[in-house]
């Protein structure tokens, strides 16, 4: 009998799925970069809410002390 999984890991298993087919696969593990999906789905939403404030507060300081 199978287990229900949740929508999450359903998706995860499908993407996993898809990279082991992918006819790129041969290129290797190191030439495959990740995308912005891949790191706010790993992190939770408070996470991802310090991460943006992180880079406007960079942003600002940039432009406030001309670093640009």
């Amino acid at each position: 009998m199978d287990e229900e999984k949740n929508p999450a890991e359903q998706r995860e298993r499908l993407r996993q799925n898809e990279l082991k087919n992918s006819p790129m696969n041969a290129l290797g593990d190191g030439m495959r970069q990740g995308n912005l999906a891949d790191l706010v789905g790993g992190v939770s939403w408070k996470t991802t809410g310090v991460l943006i404030l992180v880079i406007i507060v960079v942003l600002v300081l940039g432009v406030v002390f001309d670093w640009y």
